[in-house]
Parts: C-alpha cells; structure tokens; sequence
C-alpha cells in the first residue's frame, strides 16, 4: 500500500484561505495520481535489461574473449539444413550419430537425451517422436492453449516425453513483465513490434498485452538431463536467456557436455545490434560455432558489425569434430 507522507504546503496559495483538510486531501489525492501514472509508466516501459541477471558475472568473460577477437564472422554451413528449425536440428544431431534409443554416440548408453524447446514450441512434437525427451516453454496463455490441444491429440508415449512449462525465460527469475501479444511474434521487447510486419501482427491482436511470469532457464534444468540441443525463438530476447542458462553450458558431471546444437533466431529489426550482438559472442566465447543455411541468399557469410541488416537463425555447433565437415 503507497503511504503519503505529510507536508507543510497544506494552504492553497492565493488569498484566500482553504480549509486546512481541503487542502490535505488535495495533495494526497494528487500524489496518489502521480505514483499510478509512475508505476504504470514502469509497465510499459520496454524491457531492455543486459545486466540484472544474479549470474551476470559468468557470461561477461566469454563475451569479452569473443569481441576481443574482432567482429564474429558467420560462414555457411556445410551441408543443406531444412528450413524448418525442428528438421534441422535433427538433421545435425543425425550427422553426429546421435541417437536417443542408443546412446550420444556409438557403443555409449546415455539416458534421458533432452532437448529444449523455447518459443511457441509445436516443434517440440516432432524431437518427442524421434524419441528425445522434451523441456517445451511457452509464455502466453493463449499459446499454452493452443500448444496443449496439439498435445492432447498424440499417442500417450509421446505425450510424456513432452514437459510444457508456462513461462517466459530471461536472466532474472521470479518476477513477471509485460509480452506484446503479436501472436507468433510475441515478445517481451517493445522494440520488438515496431517493424511493419510484427507491429500489423500486434495490432491485429487488439494490442493486447499479458503479464507473464519470468524465470532463468537454470531454473528448469535437472542434473539427470543430457540435453543435446536447444531451439530459441523469442523475438529479440535470446541474449537475456543465454545469460540464465549457466548451468546449461557448465558440465553437470564427468559424462555431460553443453548442447550439441542451438539454433537461435538473430534479427537486427528487433533490437539494438549493441544488445543483440551479444548472443552469439557468448556462443562464440563458449567455443561454439554458428553457421547460416545454404538457403540464406544473399549472403555466403556474415560479419556481425553495426551494419549488418539480417533477419535469420544461427545454427551453432559445439563439437570435437565441428571443424571437419
């Protein structure tokens, strides 16, 4: 409850007198307002927050060692990838031998093979038929909604390799902020709506917004898990949930190794590239590395600088073998 405090100005200025309980009442009344429009301006405000995560010293390290080499550069990757995220990361999990009926690699069991699953996560149906166990996030509650019904309709056996949590992810946990409902562009950045495609989407939405819950993704993370590959698509704020996933690139005992494979959405129309640059920098630091797809025309690599105009995904690779495709 907001307390107000009393002052000395309890007189209208002017000459004549007011009551001193008019005058009293007027005051209160007029702070009350102002705090209301304060809190409410807070609402609203756009989250840009790079350095409130209670780990923030973890990730600095690595994003130092990546930008004190220059510029990042992104080749094309390799080989064809699909178009489609979910494809894709199966397709690169394939090609390392990984195998959720046989183990990580040839010869070696390892249970639980996991993969994360973050952003709007109807992908998450086709890693649970290939036999992964899935950690599936969504924010909205309309998405929940519509993720659950394509769940209901699977065989039981997948349906229970499939964990759905309501929740957005960031660098801080425990709290709520408001999510621009642009529908499958939603995001917690205003800056994330502004381009014409997203900002039709949110106003085609009614411009609704919802308070959603906030967490780390280290929140979620079980030290049974193997988790061999993350898809992120969250309009802008994928910095923010790398910077919360410490225990996801630490190794949580002598068998685990960070994700095989993380495809991440990089759009400059999202954000500042200042921000949004720090992402892969952190990949790159953790000794990750990112490729586009064959099917990025015009573009035969990237270099990540403040010029570079590029809406897109990264797929980024964390293996002893990554340099002999």
């Amino acid at each position: 409850m907001t307390q107000i405090h009393k002052s000395g100005a309890l007189y209208h200025a002017g000459p004549k007198r007011r009551p001193i309980w008019e005058a009293t009442y007027r005051f209160g009344f007029t702070l009350a307002f102002l705090v209301a429009i304060w809190h409410l301006t807070l609402q609203q405000q756009p989250y840009t927050t790079l350095s409130s995560s209670s780990n923030e010293l973890w990730w600095q390290t690595y994003v130092q060692k990546s930008l004190s080499k220059g510029p990042l550069k992104i080749p094309l990757m390799p080989f064809e990838l699909s178009v489609r995220n979910d494809e894709a990361i199966i397709q690169v999990l394939q090609h390392f031998k990984v195998d959720p009926q046989k183990g990580l690699y040839p010869n070696t069991h390892y249970e639980n093979l996991t993969i994360i699953d973050i952003g709007l996560p109807t992908e998450s149906v086709l890693f649970a038929k290939e036999g992964y166990s899935v950690e599936a996030f969504e924010a909205r509650t309309k998405g929940i909604q519509q993720i659950e019904r394509v769940f209901a309709a699977l065989p039981n056996d997948i349906q229970q390799r499939i964990h759905l949590h309501h929740s957005a992810l960031s660098n801080v946990s425990d709290t709520t902020m408001q999510m621009y409902d642009a529908n499958d562009s939603s995001s917690l950045l205003e800056s994330a709506i502004q381009s014409v495609q997203e900002k039709s989407k949110f106003e085609s939405s009614g411009q609704r917004m919802e308070t959603v819950g906030v967490n780390e993704l280290d929140r979620f993370i079980a030290p049974s898990m193997n988790i061999v590959a993350v898809k992120i698509d969250t309009q802008g704020v994928e910095p923010e949930i790398f910077m919360g996933s410490q225990k996801l690139f630490s190794q949580r005992s002598s068998l685990q190794s960070p994700p095989i494979v993380i495809v991440t959405e990089y759009c400059t129309t999202l954000r500042s590239y200042e921000e949004l640059r720090v992402g892969p920098h952190l990949l790159s630091g953790l000794g990750y590395t990112c490729y586009i797809r064959k099917n990025s025309p015009p573009f035969t690599e990237l270099v990540l600088d403040s010029a570079l105009v590029y809406c897109g995904d990264f797929v980024c690779i964390h293996h002893p073998s990554v340099g002999n495709f």
